[in-house]
């Protein structure tokens, strides 16, 4: 009996053993902490932000940009432009997500769609929706134009943003190197949102 009683102990000991192993092994360590990335506060009217300072404000090139800035980056610049085409907007979320997401394309052929990252938020009290897709950049140069853009190894990185005065667009298309080094500072500015006074 005394046994039989030691080896049940041995048993359940190498079982807690065991299950405290697996615990150990399904720990990746401690998760990393956000990269903050030194910003500027910039007042949009109906919200403000903070832009990493590395990104230059620009003129913006048309009436329907609301404001520009210049990325930096070793694999090459590129910008980030946020445009506003008043209370109504330029059509519902979905349909401006599905046609940025139409003007990448796969080398596979695969859907980008089903490649593409969408998280809808609600950040500093308004409805944000981000995409993140990767791979060919054909969109046209100029909207209803012939001539498209012809840029592999692209990477978007974009937002809907459903503001009190309408829904603003940030967009952010370049050198999938480029805008992988500067997703911090984008993800940082989305997490800035907050409404304005």
């Amino acid at each position: 009996m005394r046994s039989s009683a030691i080896a049940l102990v041995l048993v359940v000991s190498c079982f807690a053993c065991s299950k405290s192993g697996d615990k150990a092994d399904d720990n990746k360590g401690p998760a990393k902490a956000a990269v903050s990335v030194p910003a500027n506060a910039v007042d949009m009217g109906s919200f403000n932000m903070r832009v990493p300072k590395t990104w230059k404000s620009e003129p913006p090139k048309s009436s329907m940009r609301k404001a520009q800035y210049m990325v930096p980056g070793k694999a090459g610049p590129t910008s980030l432009v946020i445009y506003y085409f008043g209370k109504g907007g330029a059509g519902g979320v979905q349909a401006n997500l599905d046609r940025w997401i139409g003007q990448i394309k796969q080398p596979d052929g695969k859907s980008s769609k089903a490649a593409a990252k969408i998280v809808n938020k609600t950040i500093g009290g308004m409805a944000v929706t981000t995409v993140d897709v990767s791979g060919h950049y054909t969109a046209a140069m100029r909207p209803g134009g012939n001539t498209n853009h012809d840029k592999p190894n692209t990477r978007m990185l974009a937002a809907i943003v459903v503001a009190s005065d309408g829904p603003y667009y940030f967009k952010m298309v370049g050198p999938a190197a480029t805008v992988a080094a500067e997703k911090p500072g984008f993800d940082q500015l989305v997490a800035s949102l907050r409404k304005g006074n």
